[in-house]
């Protein structure tokens, strides 16, 4: 029974009756504000949570928010059931089947240009429950938060588990910096991370943040065996080597664990593209 907007709404809801039950309720607390059928979103004070009914949701002084609603006609509770993309209030909305179409509106007193659409998906959990809305419901997220020189670590409720590197992080020996990609290997034990303008690839035991391997010279560029330029998209196969596309170098390179190059696929600095002959 939730979504994000753009993508689905809340499994099961009645779209036209969430519309009537946020109408009534909230335009009377706040006239002029109209609710989104299906898990509903508009400029409903703060407070606004599972068990309350709609004019108790919308008590508080109006603000637009992004919160998306589905409502129990039966007891005229409202849910919390995910977060629009974009805020709105005061927007037209349109109910076809299944699917609801918020168009345009005002957002921090500002008008929207935008289309949203709400669909029913039950992967993106139950209306009420912790996380409900994520497109990940039910599991977590792994950020490579480059710019900011970190990796993160998010619930369904995008409240922060873990991140590298922290205070409680052993030292770093290679100067973590610009993290373009992070996955996780090792069954959940580590991450693989490659740090693009480090020109380094390192693995991260987790959830210790202690450095178990890496490959490349911080801050170094290079062609000569164990440099990289620019490495992006470091994968782990099954075999326990690794693939990684040097970018700048224009090659593809196969790395052992012994940090030995198994193969290569491209030629050093040879940046055009040929056409396999036909």
């Amino acid at each position: 029974m939730a979504t994000e907007s753009h993508r689905e709404g809340p499994a099961g809801a009645d779209f036209e009756a969430v519309a009537k039950a946020l109408a009534a309720g909230l335009e009377r607390a706040v006239p002029g504000v109209m609710g989104v059928s299906g898990r509903g979103t508009t400029a409903v004070g703060p407070g606004g949570s599972s068990g309350g009914s709609a004019a108790e949701a919308s008590a508080a002084p109006a603000r637009t928010v992004s919160t998306i609603w589905a409502c129990e006609p039966a007891t005229g509770r409202l849910l919390p059931a995910g977060q629009l993309q974009v805020p709105v209030s005061h927007a037209a909305v349109a109910v076809t089947c299944s699917t609801a179409w918020i168009v345009g509106g005002e957002s921090h007193g500002a008008l929207v240009g935008s289309v949203q659409m709400l669909r029913p998906d039950r992967a993106f959990g139950t209306a009420g429950a912790p996380g409900a809305g994520s497109p990940y419901f039910g599991a977590r997220l792994l950020i490579a938060d480059r710019g900011n020189n970190r990796i993160l670590f998010l619930d369904a409720r995008m409240h922060l588990i873990w991140k590298y590197p922290s205070a409680h992080s052993p030292r770093d020996p290679l100067h973590f910096y610009f993290p373009d990609d992070a996955f996780f290997i090792g069954h959940g034990t580590a991450i693989l991370s490659n740090q693009e303008q480090n020109e380094t690839i390192i693995k991260i035991a987790y959830p210790s943040g202690k450095s178990v391997w890496s490959y490349g010279h911080p801050g170094h560029s290079g062609t000569a065996p164990g440099y990289l330029h620019e490495p992006d998209d470091a994968y782990l196969l099954k075999n326990g080597q690794l693939t990684v596309a040097d970018a700048n170098n224009c090659r593809v390179l196969v790395i052992n664990q012994n940090r030995t190059v198994a193969h290569q696929i491209g030629t050093n600095g040879a940046c055009v593209h040929q056409r396999a002959a036909r």
